[in-house]
């Protein structure tokens, strides 16, 4: 398999190491990148060799395969972002919702299998007020609407087993993976639950190629800077 690089040369803003992050300063400079709220426009690529001397020139990856620094343990396959302003990576945290169960610490949580910017918006409604009403799951842009089997007397008999088994066979499973926390038998609640930590998760700087042990620990990703 070919693989294509693009490397170009900045001007160190401050002293930088190897296999770091790097955000624009101002115009041809390269620094360390914010402790949070970076933006995709602003990453210039990972630093392929150290730089001690401030205005000094530093080559920089901007297409292909870079060694970075993890803050943590990495998986081959994960998404990567910004760990921090040292520069190093860590996974993506996928947007995740919990759907709350009847019973104190018992839900269903539906984690997203890849970040698409409508996600964070997304919102589940669970209905389970209705009389002898019939379990129904619809789903459109940006909502997901369950009501919940209920008896004659308008108590929930959906469990949260039930609830799983339909979301896994719903065309829901295509972008959600959905896991039992706490005990599956537990009737499901009504209530509303929203994606979060989306937000955070920008930019993403790639997808690793090989695994890292933990923090200090090299990570080879292959870089889709720009791309959400």
């Amino acid at each position: 398999m070919s693989s294509s690089f693009i490397d170009l040369t900045y001007v160190a803003g401050e002293p930088l190491t190897a296999h770091r992050v790097v955000v624009r300063e101002s115009g041809n400079v390269a620094q360390l990148p914010e402790e949070t709220g970076n933006i995709p426009a602003s990453v210039l690529g990972i630093t392929l060799q150290a730089q001690p001397r401030t205005g000094a020139s530093v080559p920089v990856r901007r297409t292909g395969i870079a060694s970075i620094v993890a803050s943590a343990a990495i998986s081959a396959g994960e998404l990567v972002t910004i760990s921090g302003a040292e520069g190093s990576v860590r996974t993506v945290v996928m947007p995740f919702a919990m759907i709350e169960g009847a019973d104190a610490e018992t839900g269903i949580l539906a984690t997203a299998k890849r970040i698409l910017p409508a996600l964070h918006g997304t919102r589940i409604a669970i209905d389970g007020t209705g009389t002898s009403q019939l379990f129904s799951l619809a789903a459109t842009p940006g909502n997901i609407a369950i009501a919940l089997a209920t008896n004659g007397g308008g108590s929930v008999t959906t469990t949260l087993t039930g609830l799983k088994a339909a979301l896994d066979a719903s065309a829901l499973a295509d972008l959600f993976t959905f896991t039992i926390v706490g005990a599956g038998s537990t009737l499901a609640a009504e209530g509303s639950a929203v994606f979060e930590g989306f937000a955070s998760e920008c930019p993403i700087i790639g997808i690793a190629q090989t695994d890292a042990a933990g923090d200090g620990a090299l990570v080879e990703v292959l870089l889709t800077l720009g791309v959400d």
